[in-house]
């Protein structure tokens, strides 16, 4: 539901744009991945000669392709150095002054939720052990007035995020909230601002509408997987039925309405085949997507609602499960974090019958002795299985932990892996029908089979290819594109494409 709240509207129709949007890369998004990675480290609370210079280096290493295309200005630097210092005092002491049992250490980074009765899933910046301090970074502006980016005022959407996390708790862990007497401290971070913390309480009226927003957000889903579905909404949608708060600023006139319309317009102005062609996709793509969730009537064992329809003899015998796991106590890094864990597998583990791969994104979580693993029921890490042997299955997070107490709490339980699911494998998908509908009219045809590709038939060949000389010249002689097609084995890469390069 996050994404549907905007300032100008409220409604899944939101989120239908964002699926459309070409992907962005700004100097500001990066900058949020870096001001997030700055937060990590302030939590695992680096050795003191840990420099700047070593935080960057530590960042190129993942996001080098957007540092490189985001076109970085000179004030990157100064801006992630203030954010940094505006971090430090937060979580070294704005939140130790605030709250005097909050320990950074004390807590997990980026943990994760799955709750079916909400119909929700989350991933928390910083979450303490005892379910008492919850804290959300945003590196980005609050409200307007800005106030010279001293005290900010919260956005609502950023405040729904901040609801619905507390919602998971309370719901997820009723007992160990009540055991807290409802102690509940959540905060948003604006790194961005001098005075950066902002404490929030529970707003039930503000949660109603979310959770209103989240069943017609379910009801839009399921929609586009019908024949007309995304027809029905698109062919008629434009920025002044989107605009359902009636704002009208210059927020709205000069960039929001504009970037809406250069959004719609492409189907709007596209040919009867074109819109044909590209709501066909589009459902297909819906589909498929909806069926990586809930699974196939007619093919056991599928969709991520699996990990709480199948029971877990279920799981078992399909191999979609690895549990009765034993965690090793983990080793820190050169800095004292955890980045990778080391599991046992049981005796009587039948590890061959599983599906796990090396490479494999997996979630791990925790569960009492004599209970089934439960994903609903635990915080959740996200993984990728570095190694599996005959006795261990070696696992690196995607969110290192700021040492071994994150994992300590838990040393008396059993663990369970099983397979992830990746929301954003899907939004390329969605993209790049936009992006066919979006490019040149050339270009539109020759997929659509409505003219004839290029071809120079004046073109010869400069050397010799033996057997592969006529295809060798066709493709030479193709100036917008050329299909190899064969059977399994008959060379098509290793002759036909290297001899055609």
């Amino acid at each position: 539901p996050i994404c549907c709240f905007t300032n100008y509207a409220e409604s899944p129709f939101v989120n239908l744009i964002n699926k459309l949007q070409p992907a962005s890369n700004s100097e500001a998004i990066v900058l949020g991945h870096f001001a997030s990675q700055l937060l990590d480290e302030q939590i695992h609370q680096l050795p003191a000669d840990h420099t700047y210079a070593q935080s960057v280096a530590d960042f190129f290493r993942d996001h080098a392709i957007s540092l490189l295309t985001a076109d970085v200005g000179r004030d990157f630097h100064d801006e992630a150095r203030r954010q940094q210092d505006h971090i430090r005092k937060a979580i070294g002491h704005s939140l130790p002054e605030a709250l005097h049992r909050f320990d950074p250490r004390e807590g997990i980074v980026e943990p994760s939720f799955f709750s079916e009765m909400l119909g929700l899933q989350g991933r928390m910046d910083y979450l303490q052990l005892d379910f008492k301090v919850l804290l959300e970074q945003k590196s980005g502006k609050g409200d307007f007035p800005y106030d010279n980016f001293q005290k900010p005022r919260h956005r609502e959407e950023h405040y729904v995020q901040l609801l619905l996390y507390m919602l998971l708790i309370r719901y997820n862990y009723r007992a160990v909230y009540e055991q807290n007497h409802r102690e509940l401290h959540a905060f948003l971070l604006y790194s961005k601002y001098a005075d950066s913390l902002l404490g929030l309480g529970f707003a039930p009226e503000l949660v109603f509408r979310a959770l209103k927003v989240r069943n017609t957000l379910a009801w839009t889903e399921r929609l586009y997987t019908q024949p007309d579905g995304f027809r029905s909404i698109l062919e008629s949608l434009t920025p002044e039925r989107l605009n359902m708060k009636h704002v009208d600023n210059p927020l709205w006139r000069n960039f929001q309405q504009p970037q809406l319309a250069a959004t719609l317009a492409p189907i709007h102005d596209a040919s009867p085949l074109e819109r044909a062609y590209y709501f066909r996709f589009l459902t297909f793509i819906a589909n498929e997507h909806m069926l990586s969730k809930l699974g196939n009537k007619t093919k056991e064992n599928s969709g991520f609602a699996s990990k709480w329809h199948d029971s877990l003899d279920e799981k078992l015998l399909a191999g979609n499960i690895y549990d009765r796991l034993s965690l090793l106590p983990p080793e820190p890094g050169p800095e004292g974090d955890i980045r990778t864990l080391t599991l046992e597998f049981s005796e009587t583990a039948d590890n061959d019958m599983s599906n796990f791969r090396k490479g494999d994104i997996v979630i791990l979580y925790p569960y009492d002795v004599g209970d089934e693993p439960d994903v609903r029921r635990t915080m959740v890490f996200r993984c990728t299985i570095s190694d599996i042997t005959a006795s261990e299955l070696k696992l690196q997070l995607r969110a290192p932990q700021a040492d071994a107490r994150a994992f300590q709490h838990e040393s008396e339980k059993l663990w369970a892996i099983e397979h992830d699911f990746m929301e954003a494998s899907y939004a390329s998908l969605y993209r790049g029908m936009h992006a066919f509908l979006s490019a040149p009219k050339e270009r539109r045809d020759l997929l659509l089979l409505q003219r004839q590709p290029e071809v120079d038939t004046s073109l010869k060949l400069r050397g010799d290819y033996g057997a592969f000389n006529t295809l060798a010249r066709y493709v030479r002689q193709a100036r917008e594109l050329f299909l190899i097609i064969g059977p399994p084995g008959t060379g098509k890469t290793s002759f036909g494409l290297l001899n055609t390069l």
